[in-house]
Parts: structure tokens; C-alpha cells; sequence
């Protein structure tokens, strides 16, 4: 009996042994970690219960969790629960481009430059080629920072086109045939006139005929 006991004693502590050599081993190499994590990517707790992140009964896209391999189970909010600014429509946070005085000093400085470049250098002469590469890559940046081409226009307006010739008075409203050269605006402020051709002729005013 005494050595049925021993036996049993000497089993006991080789059990305990193994155990705190297992915790040990698990706490050294770090799986204690990712055996939590894993068990709470599948087992996800909110408000104190504990829900499965998956069932079987239901599609996936119905729960509020969602789990890819590899990685923890994240929790998408419903609609209602989004803040105010993300639920605000991007146009509500604009703010009038007109009152950042340095953005408008930088662009009113490359309008002055496409319009100094624009005829500067006749068409013989080989500078012309660079000028109008310089032009484009202009227009090309005030586009894309916000700023308004005017050369799609097809009635003229003499607040946003210039007539070319200008020794003509043209009624607003008039067909445009052609634009010569592209305008600039910004919200309500034109920056630089649209170079254009009518489409019909008129005789000039008489103070012009003077």
C-alpha cells in the first residue's frame, strides 16, 4: 500500500512539474500571447457577453464583426453610429478658395506669367516652342489646383471673354466661334479674359469710327 502511494505521489509531481514546464516553455517563446489572441478573435466581447464571430445560421456580412485570417476580429459600427464629420458631405467643409490670400498670391503669380508668355515670341521664332510648353504646364497645374479654365465658353460675356479683334462692341450673348487663348477665374473673380473670336462681325461704335 505505502508503495502504491509513493507511486502515486512520485505521478502527481511529475504531472506538476510538466505543467509548470509547459506554462514556462508557452511564456518564454510568446505562444501565451497568440493563444489569447487567437481565442479572442474568435470569441469577440462586447458589453460584458461574449459573441461568436462567425455562425453558421447567418451570413457573414450580418455581423457586426468581421474576421480574416490572421488577423483580430474588427467591429463596424452602424450607420447611426458615425460621428458628424463623417457622415458630412465633402462640399460642407469647403471654404471659399478666395479667402486664402497666399494660395490666391501664388496663382494670380502663374496667371501673370501665362499671360507675359502668351505672344511673346512669334511663331519663327525657335523660343516660341518653349514659351508654349511653359503655358501648358501652367494650365495644366491651375487646374489641377482648383482653379477655372474659361475656354469651353460658347456665349460671350464681356466679364469673362475678350474680343479678338476688340475695336468691335459685342452684344452679350453672342455665339463664340473660337478661343484663341484660355481664361482664368476663381469662384467669382476672374483672374484673366478668355481670348476669342465671335462668330459673326459687327460694324464698330461710332465713337470707335472717330
Amino acid at each position: 500500500m505505502s508503495s502504491f502511494l509513493s507511486l502515486f505521489l512520485i505521478l502527481v509531481i511529475v504531472v506538476l512539474l510538466g505543467v509548470i514546464a509547459w506554462s514556462a516553455w508557452m511564456f518564454l517563446t510568446g505562444r501565451w500571447v497568440t493563444a489569447r489572441s487567437v481565442a479572442a478573435m474568435a470569441f469577440p466581447i462586447e458589453n460584458g457577453k461574449t459573441e461568436a464571430s462567425y455562425s453558421s445560421n447567418s451570413p457573414m456580412t450580418n455581423s457586426p464583426y468581421i474576421s480574416e485570417p490572421g488577423s483580430r476580429s474588427v467591429h463596424v459600427p452602424p450607420a447611426e453610429e458615425l460621428s458628424d464629420r463623417e457622415t458630412r458631405s465633402p462640399s460642407q467643409d469647403l471654404v471659399d478658395p478666395l479667402d486664402n490670400k497666399r494660395w490666391m498670391k501664388l496663382v494670380e503669380g502663374c496667371v501673370n506669367l501665362f499671360d507675359e508668355l502668351d505672344g511673346l515670341f512669334p511663331v519663327s521664332d525657335p523660343r516660341h516652342e518653349t514659351a508654349e510648353h511653359v503655358m501648358y504646364r501652367l494650365r495644366e497645374i491651375l487646374s489641377r489646383s482648383g482653379v477655372e479654365i474659361i475656354s469651353q465658353d460658347r456665349a460671350f460675356d464681356e466679364n469673362r471673354h475678350l474680343a479678338d479683334p476688340p475695336n468691335y462692341d459685342i452684344p452679350p450673348g453672342t455665339p463664340i466661334s473660337e478661343v484663341i487663348s484660355p481664361g482664368f477665374a476663381v469662384g467669382r473673380r476672374v483672374l484673366r479674359q478668355a481670348r476669342v473670336r465671335i462668330a459673326h462681325s459687327f460694324p464698330p461704335s461710332i465713337e470707335q469710327a472717330k
